[in-house]
């Protein structure tokens, strides 16, 4: 039998539901202020401030990393003379547009150089001397290295700035100049390595010590092969030491939420799967129905609900009918660990990403006997 809804502030419902949302990830989800202007409203404000933030540090750092692996892949490919890949350009207008326009103008004229044999030399030297200049300005570290000793051979201005150190402090020198012993160890067995494998070899994250601290790096390097055997080293290094920190920053907000989220202790808050098996468990929760996180974590809903509500497929058209609307609310008996029965104010809502794929669901249940009893009494 359905009573009428809890007389509470739905907006702790709006930031229940956002923090969960959170929780997983997604921060495209915003709330509504009342015109209460008071610490709810504060809440909810600076959850949707930082959805936003998180949001759109997500969108930057994905498209430029996009922009920037673009820009490395065809500087490889232009390094073994193949231009017959282009540099990808966006409407942003700024210094990574400019390289990748660059690179293109320079991949049209070596190519239409080739028409004309006679001038083809002049012309090859005017694009070494254009790539030169590209590779100065790229904002990644662009270094070639020597196969014998692997000694720098060229070292853009980005690596000079990362290092603190002029191009002539760093021409000639090799790892164990630059680094400390372990730290050169380490890089000299990668470079090792490169020089053996066939293509790329991808270094997703390194930790560098250099002159102004320690640095991030998303590293690339490969061969530089000639009959048969490799001459040079090429190497590519990202600085990915912001992003990093943008990471950490949003682990820590999503532990901050976490925690917030398992502290309280009057409502069973958890997430679950779109086929209604538990995927946490917070203190309410425990405190509620009597169970553990291990012992239902990976369980279904329907351990929850009466025998014959489960027999009518109850738990099953909840979870439809907040598909079908976003949310769905409903107020019944529900089991707890020990078998007794407890008077619940329930509370789906169904999870979408970003590409409106349902995702799972949040449930959100409060333990409402004495209303219930006070209800029935005053009957």
């Amino acid at each position: 039998m359905s009573t009428t809804n809890l007389n509470k502030d739905e907006r702790i419902e709006k930031i229940i539901n956002l923090i969960l949302q959170y929780n997983v990830g997604d921060y495209s989800k915003r709330e509504t202020v009342s015109d209460k202007g008071d610490e709810l409203d504060a809440i909810i404000i600076g959850l949707n401030t930082l959805g936003e933030e998180a949001q759109d540090s997500g969108r930057q750092i994905k498209n430029y990393e996009k922009r920037v692996a673009s820009i490395m892949e065809v500087l490889l490919k232009y390094t073994l003379f193949d231009f017959s890949q282009k540099a990808e350009v966006s409407e942003a207008g700024d210094e990574l547009d400019a390289v990748a326009i660059g690179l293109n103008t320079l991949a049209e004229e070596l190519v239409a150089s080739h028409e004309a044999e006679h001038k083809q030399l002049e012309n090859f030297k005017e694009a070494n001397h254009f790539l030169d200049t590209i590779l100065d300005n790229i904002p990644n570290v662009v270094f070639v290295k020597d196969v014998k000793e692997l000694k720098y051979l060229r070292i853009n201005k980005a690596g000079e700035k990362l290092m603190n150190l002029s191009n002539e402090a760093l021409i000639g020198k090799t790892n164990f100049d630059l680094f400390p012993k372990a730290q050169a160890e380490e890089l000299t067995a990668k470079d090792r390595e490169a020089l053996k494998n066939e293509g790329i070899t991808d270094i997703p994250e390194e930790l560098v010590e250099t002159l102004t601290g320690f640095r991030w790096l998303h590293t690339k390097k490969m061969a530089i092969v000639e009959n048969g055997k490799p001459v040079y080293l090429l190497g590519i290094s990202e600085d990915i030491t912001e992003r990093k920190k943008t990471e950490q920053a949003l682990k820590d907000s999503e532990k901050r939420l976490r925690l917030l989220i398992e502290g309280v202790k009057d409502y069973a808050i958890f997430m679950i799967d779109p086929n209604g098996n538990i995927l946490n468990w917070n203190t309410g929760a425990e405190t509620i129905k009597g169970y553990k996180a291990e012992e239902v974590i990976g369980k279904n809903i329907s351990i929850f609900y009466p025998k014959e509500d489960v027999e009518k497929g109850k738990p099953r058209k909840n979870l439809e009918m907040a598909k079908l609307n976003g949310r769905f609310e409903d107020e019944d008996w529900r089991v707890k660990k020990d078998g007794t029965k407890f008077w619940a104010d329930v509370i789906f809502t169904a999870l979408y990403n970003e590409k409106n794929e349902l995702t799972g669901y949040s449930k959100i249940t409060r333990d409402v006997t004495e209303k219930k009893m006070a209800e029935e009494k005053v009957k």
